[in-house]
């Protein structure tokens, strides 16, 4: 994963409803807290860390889309 730390940012198949627990695509729960975790940001991406942002926002998936 070192040669992903210094590329693009990517979706990686985290995400969940608004106020509500984050789930990967397989329904497993994930309980680590993001330090910039807030209502607007339920979908989760990697640059190095896990962090969450807005869905809508523009990222390469390193996961398949649903």
């Amino acid at each position: 994963m070192e040669h992903l730390r210094m590329s693009s940012n990517f979706w990686i198949g985290l995400r969940r409803n608004p106020g509500g627990p984050w789930q990967w695509e397989n329904g497993t729960f994930y309980t680590v807290t993001m330090s910039d975790d807030n209502e607007n940001r339920n979908c989760a991406y990697f640059h190095g860390e896990i962090s969450a942002l807005d869905c809508s926002t523009p990222r390469v998936f390193i996961c398949v889309k649903n």
